[in-house]
Order: structure tokens, then C-alpha cells, then sequence
């Protein structure tokens, strides 16, 4: 499972989506309606390898940088 916390650019997250889709096909894709900061909900997927949480606003450029992203998400929770 991949949640992406939905940024500041609507055209950013579409994009940050697409990407996610091409990248982990099988994924199940979760858009968190909230740009701010989950403290609660988060923790409940503390050490849950599963699940990865990305910021839309912290993917820079492109793949590249969502693939970044998706390894650091991993690494997080690995």
C-alpha cells in the first residue's frame, strides 16, 4: 500500500499518481485528503513494511524522485 499525502498542487499529486501507478503496478494507492502532519494515524503503520507514506510536495522533479521517495518511505518502515 502506497499513501500519498495529497500537497499543495492538485496538478502535482495527478502527477506524483501516474508515476506511482507506472512504477508499482499492483500497488493499492491511498490519497490522504490532509497536507499536514498525521501523528496518529501514522504511527499505527510504524514497522508495517507494507505500507509506504509519501509527501506529493517532497517528490522534486519526476520517477526519479518518487523512486527516491518510495526507498526512503521503505527504508522508514523497514
Amino acid at each position: 500500500m502506497v499513501i500519498v499525502r495529497r500537497g499543495a498542487s492538485p496538478r502535482r499529486l495527478a502527477a506524483v499518481l501516474r508515476w506511482v501507478r507506472a512504477l508499482l503496478p499492483a500497488a493499492v494507492l491511498v490519497v490522504d485528503p490532509g497536507a499536514g502532519p498525521l501523528p496518529g494515524r501514522e504511527a499505527q503503520w510504524d514497522g508495517d513494511d507494507e505500507v509506504i507514506v509519501i509527501d506529493a510536495d517532497d517528490i522534486a522533479s519526476g520517477p526519479l524522485s518518487l523512486a527516491a521517495a518510495l526507498l526512503r518511505g521503505a527504508q522508514r518502515n523497514g
